[in-house]
């Protein structure tokens, strides 16, 4: 009895007497696919990192006074920020933050800049004054320092103020400012402090009635850094000797996108370096290729594609940084040998 061999040949379809080949299944989008997911997921990441941070505490009883603080600009060079503050208040019935809006004589504050509120023994004793009860009894330690601005009489009142900024771990050269590029981490921090100036002219006490500052509002965002922040509010500790004032201490690194930047620069220059000095050997010490135009031309472009990719790195500081002393220095040297030593092997 004849039977019929059952066929062997994968992904073929009958068709009557003629036998087709199925397509196999296309699996060149899956590698697209995910790099679009992964590069979908960094520009979520870097766009959360840029968020704003709160801070709390705060001393005055009968209404909360919060700050708000407008990152305006960081100098990596001169290792200062610039941070734009006014004042904040909450509304009644309202979570939200808004600016004093009308024109006010009863309410004008004292900002101060690094100084101490200290107790004062003198106003205990002003029974007489009916607001006095709604403050904590602190004034500035150096009752001559003026204020660096008056908040709180206008909507549009700030001050500007320059922040200077410091390695963040004294000790850790992987984090030195500049030096450590891109994973260098800056710290700094203000000490502030605020009085009621309209109470202090009554009372005749300048500098006096220190406000402790409820809360603070950091917004903005300065571009390729990622700006983090703490507060420590000294009115809120028992012991009187603490002071009543607002320390705000800033911690600043480069963003996610200038990081990733740099170490594709990094491992791309290190690739070529090892390419070309692998053709090189293959052509000048073991003689298996033979010297070819190609192989001089990139070595000659990629002299000086190196430090114009370096150059184009956001943010980059100027020559001597960790990155150049184990990336850009070694490849240019490794490359400009390979590609002297073809030539002086092929002249033509």
């Amino acid at each position: 009895m004849a039977c019929q061999k059952a066929s062997t040949t994968p992904n073929l379809i009958g068709h009557g007497r003629r036998m087709v080949r199925r397509p196999p299944p296309d699996q060149s989008r899956i590698p697209l696919i995910i790099f679009l997911v992964a590069m979908l997921s960094f520009v979520v990441a870097s766009v959360k990192a840029q968020g704003t941070i709160h801070g709390s505490g705060g001393k005055r009883k009968d209404a909360p006074i919060q700050l708000r603080g407008n990152l305006v600009k960081f100098d990596s060079e001169g290792q200062t920020m610039m941070v734009s503050w006014s004042l904040l208040y909450p509304v009644t019935g309202d979570s939200s933050l808004y600016s004093k809006g009308e024109k006010s004589n009863v309410r004008k504050w004292n900002l101060y800049r690094d100084a101490m509120a200290v107790p004062d023994s003198r106003i205990p004793n002003m029974t007489n004054i009916p607001f006095i009860k709604s403050y904590d009894l602190y004034c500035v330690d150096d009752l001559t320092l003026p204020p660096i601005s008056t908040l709180g009489q206008h909507k549009f009142d700030s001050i500007d103020t320059e922040i200077e900024f410091s390695q963040y771990k004294g000790d850790d050269i992987l984090s030195q400012p500049l030096f450590a590029y891109p994973f260098d981490v800056w710290t700094g921090s203000i000490v502030l402090t605020l009085t009621d100036q309209v109470a202090a002219e009554q009372a005749d006490f300048p500098n006096c009635f220190a406000l402790g500052i409820h809360g603070i509002s950091i917004r903005g965002h300065i571009l390729n850094w990622q700006v983090s922040s703490n507060t420590v509010n000294t009115c809120e500790d028992p012991d009187p000797d603490a002071g009543c004032e607002l320390h705000v201490n800033f911690i600043i690194r480069r963003s996610c996108l200038v990081k990733v930047t740099a170490l594709m620069i990094f491992i791309a220059g290190w690739i070529i370096s090892i390419v070309i000095a692998l053709r090189t050997y293959l052509t000048i010490v073991t003689r298996k290729q033979r010297p070819s135009p190609d192989i001089i031309a990139i070595s000659l472009g990629s002299l000086f594609a190196f430090p114009g990719l370096r150059y184009m790195l956001p943010g980059t500081p100027s020559f001597g940084t960790l990155l150049d002393l184990i990336g850009i220095l070694p490849n240019v040297i490794i490359i400009l040998f390979c590609s002297i030593f073809i030539v002086a092997k092929n002249p033509s």
